[in-house]
């Protein structure tokens, strides 16, 4: 059963390995061909009405009526061909006039993510583009968020002498628990960059953008004409294990998944172990072995009709048996009497020798009927498992040898071989048994073999192997599968003795 949860498990694994990460790109590429469906259809008209533009005008002017016409806090520049981040396939498409879509870098502002677009199109014959930023930029996100903030900051500001300035961001910093830091706008110690971005935006970043993580801003104030240094905003570690869940949240739930997998089939096969459980003890005829499954399970069903086969089957047994034992009773009774009347008439003195030889004759088909019904009462026995070892030590070798000495008499020479170390052994066996096993085998032997038959005998640690061989031509494969099956006859040359098919079929029982 180990086996079984174990196949089930890599089954589920290999699948989900194979699954997860097919629907993961399938999304990715389903959710990035419809961005950029998007941003064609609502992009496209701006493109050639910009480019229209600019063709009109000297080149030297371009980059101002880009930014006449470019709305706030979303630029768009003027980039020299080979400037442009592009890999050989794109520049070919961009060369051909096509409109080529970029997805830009990932900020992350505490909890919030970003991702935006840029589009690159050539301006007519020219080898320049435009770079038109799609989407909602960085800058106006993070303003968004801190708008109040950097309002109240400015009114408290314009409020008070310059000179106070320091005491007031400090009383702030405890009111909004974030480092403030005044700057003059002429101050070198603010980087160009900085400055740069505060010329088109209202807010800047600390680092270059290729920086994911935005934890510095420097804000413009309208106000106060000062360059305001907020962060660092750090994020609380709970908004920081949600930012690494965005980020990797494919991985999570794959692996979240796998464990449910995991789980539930453990409890599964859990239960279709109890099922085989059961159906092995039936094989066996134990039919009080029940075991509880919860109902809640899907194999409750399965379960309920397992146990009701087996209690109809140990129903239908035990009616077979005593029809069985009924049978027998009947019939020997019968032959009994018969046997004695025999007996009686054997006595008288004026029989005839046809009259002996009749009597004879009945009275071996008694003991033929007798044999018969013994046969049925064990096999009855052996398939319900109610037979019961009498075991003896006896030395088996020498037990072979007088079960022998009684097909002497026989054609047909039978030989007992078994190593020397085996020929004194004692073994603990049933002798009864036994008995009838071995010679259901041996007459079978006699029925086949030409001039002789080999019983031989080997004691392992833990098990005897007794082999009956003969010489004959030996049974044909087609029928080798049903020797053993019970009423089952091969049909032969020779005869010995009268047979109805449940010898070997008690034997292996």
């Amino acid at each position: 059963m180990k086996i079984l949860y174990i196949k089930t498990i890599s089954a589920v694994i290999f699948l989900l390995m194979i699954l997860l990460p097919g629907i993961y790109l399938w999304f990715g590429f389903l959710y990035k061909n419809s961005d950029l469906d998007i941003n064609k259809f609502l992009s496209e008209g701006s493109l050639n009405y910009i480019e229209n533009i600019l063709m009109k005008a000297p080149q030297n002017n371009w980059q101002t009526i880009l930014n006449n016409l470019s709305p706030k806090n979303s630029v768009a520049t003027i980039v020299s061909f080979d400037a442009l981040p592009l890999n050989k396939k794109q520049k070919a498409q961009f060369l051909q006039g096509k409109a080529i879509y970029i997805h830009g870098a990932n900020y992350l502002f505490l909890y919030y993510g970003t991702e935006r677009t840029f589009v690159y199109k050539r301006i007519g014959n020219t080898m320049y583009a435009i770079k038109l930023p799609l989407g909602e930029s960085t800058y106006t996100l993070v303003l968004s968020s801190i708008k109040w903030m950097i309002n109240i900051i400015d009114i408290e500001l314009s409020h008070h002498a310059q000179k106070n300035w320091p005491l007031v961001l400090r009383q702030l910093e405890k009111q909004f628990d974030i480092g403030l830091k005044l700057e003059s706008e002429k101050n070198f110690l603010v980087p160009l960059g900085i400055k740069n971005q505060l010329k088109t935006h209202e807010i800047a970043f600390a680092n270059t953008p290729s920086v994911d993580d935005i934890s510095i801003i420097y804000v413009l104030l309208k106000n106060s004409h000062a360059i305001l240094k907020m962060g660092p905003f750090d994020r609380m570690p709970v908004t920081k294990q949600f930012a690494v869940f965005q980020h990797y949240y494919f991985w999570i739930f794959s692996i979240i998944t796998i464990f449910i997998v995991v789980f539930l089939t453990k409890i599964f096969s859990r239960n279709v172990k109890k099922i085989d459980d059961l159906t092995t003890h039936f094989s066996h005829g134990e039919f009080n072995n029940h075991t509880h499954i919860s109902r809640f399970s899907v194999l409750k069903g399965i379960h309920t009709n397992v146990i009701t086969m087996g209690n109809k089957i140990n129903a239908l047994m035990k009616s077979q048996q005593n029809m069985t034992r009924f049978v027998a009773h009947e019939v020997r009774t019968p032959l009994s009497t018969m046997q004695l009347a025999l007996d009686a008439l054997n006595k008288e003195n004026n029989l005839s020798d046809s009259s002996k030889k009749n009597i004879l004759s009945i009275q071996e088909d008694i003991q033929d009927l007798n044999k018969l019904i013994s046969y049925f009462l064990l096999y009855s026995q052996s398939v319900s498992h109610e037979l019961k070892l009498k075991k003896e030590p006896l030395c088996l070798y020498n037990w072979l040898e007088k079960l022998i000495e009684r097909y002497q008499s026989s054609t047909i020479k039978i030989k007992l071989t078994a190593p020397d170390k085996d020929k004194n052994t004692i073994v603990n066996f049933d002798p009864s048994l036994l008995k009838h096993a071995v010679n259901n085998l041996i007459t079978n032997a006699l029925k086949f073999a030409d001039k002789e038959v080999i019983v031989s005998l080997n004691i392992f640690n833990n098990s005897v192997e007794i082999g009956v061989d003969d010489d004959g031509s030996g049974i044909p494969k087609s029928e080798r599968e049903n020797v053993f099956k019970a009423f089952t006859t091969l049909d032969s040359n020779q005869t010995f003795g009268k047979h109805i098919g449940l010898g070997l079929a008690i034997a292996k029982a």
